[in-house]
């Protein structure tokens, strides 16, 4: 059975922005608009979405001390408005068979906040408060004796403090700690999918709510810059893809109860020469499902201790780099991967991986030509995972050795 599979999306957008003094404040004015059509044939069905948004931002801020001591207060705010008409057809040999939905979605949203800095000599000081109220409406246009009127509408809404301390122990090393709360709500998209197939908006899934711990140091002399940060995030809700028998190349989601991510990051440069620098990175996550359980047809799993799929333990890469950017310049890339865990039940992984790529610039007046080899020894690796894909197709393959060079224009003639 032939479905021609695929995707095809034209997109439009548009944006301005302005800055300006006012009353020894700056003002900061921005805005944007964007049209968006995506068809999206499907083994299952044909998907396709004609979307018109935009949206406004507005901060004021005002400083007032000196050089060594000074407070700044910022105040802003942010809306938006999206407006999608969806519609499915069941997917006929790659032709659009029976209509399956048909409705018009608007999102809103509305978000003011402040937010205010200081500094007094070693001591800098940021606190701010968001909230954020977002308003999902559904608006059903296929309507049958079979299939009921899906429409209805979703608020959702939070209020997201956080606060940041740094204290420079020395000029060129400091220590810092933040504490702060994120929230997300689902996309449209993924309220739209819902595993059985009805219209409007999944009523069970609900927003992600972030509460975050993070210490670290940084610092820098003339050859070597440095951080090193500690965190500990709990995620409530945690919004988690599967994949079911009816639709296996469809994602839907859920919420898990709660996952804990806890880990380390660190970074560090050194310019062992005025041509010669190396950066190195290495990043460790331990996230695991603090509560989470799922209904399946034995009764309830329970997933509480697992790994959350989709991310990768250790993550390190060590680069050399010869030459300046701006003229001659040629670079070495190793990039180390764990293994990543990939269903819920953590009974499938990806494999871990190696990757080494290159890079060379050479720059040529108002130009520069570059080349480069991507997967210099043709390492076979996944470059993404699909969570819980159904029937293990968890794997997206990476592409082996890739050979590529161009042109960049920095400038156009005087």
């Amino acid at each position: 059975m032939l479905h021609q599979t695929g995707e095809r999306g034209r997109q439009n957008q548009l944006g301005l922005s302005a800055r300006a003094r006012i009353a020894g404040g700056d003002l900061e004015l921005a805005g944007y608009g964007l049209t968006r059509a995506i068809n999206n044939p499907i083994p299952a069905s044909i998907i396709g979405i004609h979307r018109a948004a935009g949206g406004a931002r507005a901060t004021y801020a005002i400083t007032a001390g000196g050089d060594d001591r000074y407070v700044t207060a910022l105040i802003g705010g942010e809306t938006a408005l999206q407006r999608d008409d969806r519609r499915n057809w069941r997917n006929a040999n790659g032709d659009a068979g029976a209509l399956s939905l048909d409705q018009r979605e608007r999102v809103t949203s509305t978000s003011p906040f402040t937010q205010i800095s200081a500094v007094a000599d070693r001591v800098t000081f940021l606190g701010g408060v968001r909230y954020d109220q977002f308003r999902f409406a559904a608006k059903d246009h296929l309507i049958t004796p079979t299939n009921p009127d899906d429409s209805g509408i979703r608020k959702m809404s939070a209020t997201s403090p956080t606060l940041g301390l740094s204290y420079s122990l020395l000029r060129t090393v400091s220590i810092y700690g933040n504490v702060s709360t994120a929230f997300q709500t689902p996309t449209t998209t993924e309220l739209a999918n819902r595993p059985s197939g009805a219209g409007g908006f999944n009523p069970d899934l609900q927003p992600e709510r972030t509460h975050s711990h993070e210490v670290g140091v940084r610092g820098r002399t003339r050859v070597v810059s440095y951080s090193v940060a500690l965190y500990d995030m709990r995620i409530d809700n945690e919004l988690i893809p599967f994949q079911v028998a009816s639709s296996p190349d469809r994602q839907f989601y859920r919420n898990a109860g709660t996952a804990r991510h806890r880990g380390i990051d660190a970074d560090f440069t050194a310019e062992v020469l005025p041509s010669v620098r190396v950066n190195s990175s290495y990043s460790f996550t331990d996230a695991r499902y603090v509560s989470y359980a799922v209904a399946s047809g034995s009764g309830v799993t329970s997933y509480a201790t697992n790994r959350v799929p989709g991310v990768a333990p250790n993550i390190a890469s060590l680069a050399l780099q010869l030459g300046n950017p701006s003229t001659r310049f040629v670079s070495v890339e190793e990039r180390y991967r764990s293994n990543i865990p990939v269903n819920d039940a953590n009974t499938a992984s990806s494999p871990a991986s190696v990757v080494t790529n290159t890079r060379g610039t050479i720059g040529l007046g108002h130009a520069s030509v570059f080349a480069g080899i991507d997967n210099l020894f043709g390492e076979v690796y996944n470059t993404s995972v699909s969570i819980n894909g159904f029937g293990g197709r968890y794997f997206d393959p990476a592409a082996g050795r890739t050979v590529y060079a161009g042109v960049d224009l920095l400038s156009i003639g005087r």
